[in-house]
């Protein structure tokens, strides 16, 4: 589960409890940080994005040794 905020300017993506991304600027293809126009703009971005980040980690297969 994703959970977005953005406060002062600076959008901060959590999945689960992690934080993904904290983005303080609207990424360009030029390299120019350029402010967030408002936060409507940042999650625009991030649903853009998202489909990037939306995958489970497979879970651990630890194979135990066998002792002779």
């Amino acid at each position: 589960m994703f959970t977005t905020i953005f406060e002062n300017g600076t959008l901060s993506i959590f999945k689960d409890t992690n934080i993904l991304i904290v983005q303080p600027f609207k990424p360009t293809s030029t390299g120019i940080q350029e402010p967030w126009v408002d936060q409507e703009q940042a999650i625009a971005w991030w649903n853009s994005v998202k489909h990037l980040y939306d995958y489970e980690l497979p879970a651990e297969n630890i194979e135990s040794t066998p002792s002779n």
